[in-house]
């Protein structure tokens, strides 16, 4: 009897830990569905050529993809792609950028707000509407150098031992 109970109170647990999870889904989707904001999953600091730099652009909903979106980074002079790889914990696109010889950046971000590209694709909420995919303002609260601080020195590795053999000692 005691494991009866047990079993049932368990069961029913997890069935208002969904409802609820379902309702706040549907209540949220009724709202609009939004980025909430963007980030990196690496450190603050710096990264060279062949670096590897994953973006999440989290929504405020649980979201479902289709196709390949991309999200376009601004480094001065050029316009680059971060190739959609994953979608995690129901809410977030990650999209990865491999760093280049003759990429810079003091503080990387996206091309503006417009930077996340569906390219014939969709990106829906629970209810099956498109969401919004309009990017916090690069530099403004939420965006990806507003929350992280990633510089990038996309000089040769050869120029880089150059430069050291070259430089003057003290």
């Amino acid at each position: 009897m005691a494991l009866l109970q047990f079993l049932c109170t368990q069961l029913v647990s997890k069935l208002l830990s969904g409802l609820v999870f379902l309702i706040s889904a549907l209540v949220t989707a009724n709202i609009g569905t939004d980025v909430a904001h963007v980030t990196a999953l690496n450190d603050d600091g710096l990264y060279t050529v062949g670096d590897k730099i994953d973006i999440v652009v989290r929504f405020n909903s649980i979201i479902s993809v289709d196709g390949q979106p991309e999200l376009l980074l601004a480094v001065p002079g050029k316009t680059i792609k971060a190739r959609y790889i994953d979608s995690r914990g129901y809410n977030s696109l990650i999209f990865r950028y491999t760093v280049e010889e003759g990429h810079f950046s003091t503080d990387l971000s996206y091309d503006g707000r417009q930077a996340l590209l569906l390219n014939g694709g969709s990106i829906t909420n629970v209810l099956g509407e498109l969401v919004n995919v309009r990017l916090p303002g690069p530099g403004g609260d939420h965006s990806l150098s507003f929350n992280k601080n990633i510089r990038i020195d996309g000089a040769s590795a050869a120029r880089a031992l150059l430069d050291t053999e070259t430089r003057p000692r003290d």
